[in-house]
């Protein structure tokens, strides 16, 4: 009879040490799933930000309006800053897509900010008109002053203009080849009583280094 009662507390003890193993299992068991889970979450709270993102920018592209000649849409691959050159873009579409040298590539639906300068079967290499040395032809503000733009690198033109011309701040530079597209607005003149000629300033409207996608207008084939 003694025997039996002291099997029956050790056999007590140890499932109360076996359910206290096991709740202490449970414990860190549970903490591991959370932590994963809490990892996997953010995780794809972060893809789904950047998928909204992404078709956020799709959609005021594909939904633009003013855009009447043929044009296919490229995602940038290689922004300035990245790997490439400042005056340069890397995009996702070329040859396959219809894409030829010296199609206008805009950005933010109504702004012009270069050419195709290089194409391949999927990819182009896209020069900034805001490159220094290159001239655009431009129309600037309500006369029509007709000019050029020249490039003077980092996102930056000018223009030089006769003294007696005139010309306002914040005056829309049009592109001379289509006015429904921009290349910025005037933002400085400088100009000075001895001098024969003024310089007018201006810099490219959007955030080059952060453009993710560009309208390709694509010219007709001659």
């Amino acid at each position: 009879m003694v025997a039996l009662f002291f099997l029956f507390v050790i056999l007590t003890q140890y499932t109360k040490l076996g359910d206290k193993l096991f709740a202490l299992g449970h414990v860190f068991w549970s903490k591991d799933i959370k932590e994963k889970d809490s990892s996997s979450n953010k995780a794809l709270l972060l893809t789904i930000k950047l998928l909204s993102q992404e078709n956020k920018d799709l959609q005021a592209l594909l939904g633009r309006e003013g855009v009447s000649e043929p044009s296919v849409v490229g995602r940038v691959l290689v922004r300035p800053h990245d790997k490439s050159p400042y005056d340069t873009l890397i995009l996702d579409v070329g040859s396959r897509q219809g894409v030829k040298k010296d199609d206008i590539v805009i950005a933010s639906q109504k702004t012009i900010i270069g050419k195709v300068a290089e194409v391949f079967s999927n990819e182009s290499k896209i020069l900034l008109l805001s490159s220094a040395g290159i001239a655009t032809p431009v129309s600037i503000g309500e006369k029509n002053i007709v000019n050029e733009a020249k490039g003077r690198g980092g996102g930056n033109y000018e223009i030089i203009l006769p003294r007696e011309i005139e010309a306002t701040k914040d005056s829309l530079v049009v592109y001379a080849g289509n006015p429904a597209y921009i290349l910025g607005g005037v933002e400085v003149i400088q100009e000075n009583e001895t001098d024969n000629f003024k310089k007018i300033l201006f810099t490219v409207p959007v955030a080059l280094g952060q453009i993710s996608y560009v309208d390709v207008l694509i010219s007709k084939t001659e």
